[in-house]
């Protein structure tokens, strides 16, 4: 499948990290981490592919 897009790398990186912090802790959901920069690390692609 190369030359196709990841979606989840795609749709997560249009969102702020911040942005899905806030909506997470609205909503319920349980994140994996309980601190915000290492949650900031976790969702942060760094190496485009």
């Amino acid at each position: 499948m190369e030359g196709l897009a990841e979606l989840h790398t795609h749709l997560g990186g249009s969102v702020a990290s911040d942005i899905l912090w806030s909506l997470a802790h609205e909503q319920g959901i349980a994140l994996p981490v309980k601190d915000y920069w290492e949650f900031d690390r976790l969702v942060t692609v760094s190496d485009p592919r």
